[in-house]
């Protein structure tokens, strides 16, 4: 499981939603405020919401290395840059979760599962030797 999003060495616990040249929009460490404001972990569902409304009005794409939707994004070819928006809208008309993770590089990661669905746990090599 992913660590969460807090404040430490990388950032400061807040992110933006950016609208990135070629990834389209991705959550970033807060530097500059963006135009959708700084969100912190509390933000989760809010951040989704404006992402879906940004992509759908704007037709701007979602990076799907900002926006995890399990069982979704491990389907995508590697060669795909964007999460399709229905994919993300589906998720939030199921009643899935929002949480911020601490995804690739020390970016947030925006991640949406299911909360029936239980969450599998890493185990370390010597977990099992023991």
């Amino acid at each position: 499981m992913a660590k969460t999003f807090e404040a430490n060495d990388y950032c400061n616990g807040k992110f933006s939603l950016i609208n990135h040249a070629i990834k389209g929009i991705s959550a970033r460490s807060a530097k500059p405020p963006s135009r959708a404001g700084t969100m912190d972990a509390m933000d989760a569902d809010k951040a989704v919401g404006i992402a879906i409304e940004y992509s759908t009005k704007q037709g701007i794409p979602l990076d799907r290395w900002s926006f995890y939707v399990v069982g979704v994004n491990e389907k995508l070819a590697k060669a795909d840059k964007h999460l399709p928006v229905k994919a993300l809208k589906k998720a939030v008309k199921d009643g899935w979760e929002a949480t911020v993770e601490m995804g690739k590089y020390s970016h947030p990661r925006i991640t949406l599962r299911d909360p029936e669905q239980p969450v599998q746990a890493r185990v370390s090599r010597t977990q099992i030797i023991a």
